[in-house]
């Protein structure tokens, strides 16, 4: 694996998952309180929401909150947590090769060469 973490769509998680999640990473010892957010790595992290029962995932380009599931742009956790240069560079890279446009052609290599006048 290249340690890199691939996410097809963030899924919001039960304060128990998190709970796991932050003692594991803390070697064993359980948090004291939960906090009201855990960065995950550069491009992740994991928000309380208002009613103090689940984490939602959010990255620059999305997260697992209702607000960015039926509206569009950024919602208020990736404002918050994701400054406005990263979300552009986030939405800007695409994982499609860049590609010269499509141009089509009315005749054929071989035809091009004939009209041109090169053997």
């Amino acid at each position: 694996m290249l340690n890199k973490i691939v996410l097809a769509s963030p899924v919001t998680q039960s304060r128990e998952a998190v709970k796991q999640l932050i003692t594991q990473d803390n070697h064993g010892q359980e948090p004291t309180e939960m906090p009201s957010f855990y960065r995950l790595t550069g491009e992740m992290v994991l928000v309380l929401n208002g009613r103090k029962d689940a984490y939602y995932v959010t990255t620059p380009k999305t997260c697992s909150c209702p607000s960015a599931t039926f509206r569009p742009g950024p919602c208020k956790h990736s404002k918050r947590y994701f400054p406005q240069s990263m979300r552009e560079a986030a939405t800007q890279e695409s994982i499609r090769p860049k590609l010269p446009a499509f141009k089509p052609f009315d005749s054929l290599p071989s035809e091009e060469k004939a009209a041109a006048g090169v053997a």
